[in-house]
């Protein structure tokens, strides 16, 4: 099994003590017809800075969605915590403690940034109608304690500024830090990120992994997210996990993966058919000019 080492207590009620935190067993996804994982089997120790690499459609954010709840595996099993949540509903994985961000920021952009915050926070006052009635001085304390949480982690993401501003003025880097610190308003122990660094410049980048990073070591959590920039991967992640052809293919410390060879062989292979398709491209092009040039000339 692809494992993060299993040391670390598992916090949900029901876990097993010492066991991982997130075990993926064999997981298939279907999508459209189309197998877009098979057979993927790993494993994160709470407290893991974990990573999840690989070409472009070898079934990285497949899996996170069947991780999430967004899609139901075909096969296979996933435990959290010492759960089985395999089919369960995202608002449930979520409120078992297994949250996540996206590709693209999903931010309500005509809600200031403090208002997106206090969306994300659990028990929140607006859910609980009757009670606020019969308990007006405990809805304005939780009020309080929401609204001191969202200020102290948007000041920790180095929003703290833009507070009451609206998140639709948000840069993309900025919304990818708000996205991240809402989804800790909920308390999470696993944080899934997809692609944190996409759509913004490198420096940008870099620089919301060290806000993730700083957060990670602060909110004792476990992290595991999606990247392309290989770099970044291997300076920052404690575990590496490489996925090729929708299966899980290496598994363990940055420095054992860097020199795996079914790792260079499945990044080499696909630039490899990407550079055939260009060639075919440009001998169908090439193919075809005389045609238009003849065609010119008629």
């Amino acid at each position: 099994m692809a494992d993060a080492g299993t040391s670390g207590e598992a916090r949900a009620e029901g876990g097993d003590v010492g066991g991982p935190l997130l075990d993926v067993r064999a997981v298939g996804v279907t999508v459209g017809g189309v197998r877009a994982v098979e057979h993927a089997t790993l494993s994160l120790r709470e407290g893991a800075f974990a990573s999840l690499i690989g070409p472009n459609g070898a079934g990285k954010t497949s899996l996170l969605h069947a991780i999430s709840g967004f899609y139901r595996p075909s096969a296979g099993e996933i435990h959290f915590g010492g759960r089985r949540i395999d089919g369960w509903p995202p608002h449930r994985v979520a409120a078992s403690g297994l949250v996540r961000t996206f590709q693209r920021g999903r931010v309500f952009a005509r809600l200031s940034c403090l208002d997106n915050m206090r969306l994300g926070a659990r028990d929140h006052p607006g859910e609980q109608f009757v009670a606020n009635l019969a308990r007006p001085r405990a809805r304005r304390r939780r009020e309080a304690e929401v609204t001191s949480e969202a200020r102290e982690l948007l000041a920790a993401v180095g929003l703290g500024p833009k507070a009451d501003d609206l998140a639709g003025t948000l840069s993309g880097g900025q919304r990818k830090l708000l996205e991240f610190a809402r989804a800790l308003m909920c308390r999470p122990k696993l944080v899934l990120l997809d692609e944190p660094m996409a759509g913004v410049n490198p420096t940008t980048g870099r620089q919301v992994m060290e806000r993730i990073a700083q957060l990670h070591a602060a909110h004792s959590l476990t992290v595991f997210f999606v990247e392309h920039q290989l770099d970044v991967v291997m300076a920052m992640s404690d575990h590496v996990v490489v996925m090729a052809e929708g299966r899980v293919i290496k598994s363990g410390p940055p420095e054992e993966v860097r020199s795996d060879q079914a790792v260079h062989d499945a990044y080499l292979g696909s630039r490899r058919r990407r550079e055939a398709v260009g060639r075919r491209g440009d001998e169908a092009l090439a193919a075809r000019a005389p045609g238009r040039d003849e065609a010119g000339l008629r």
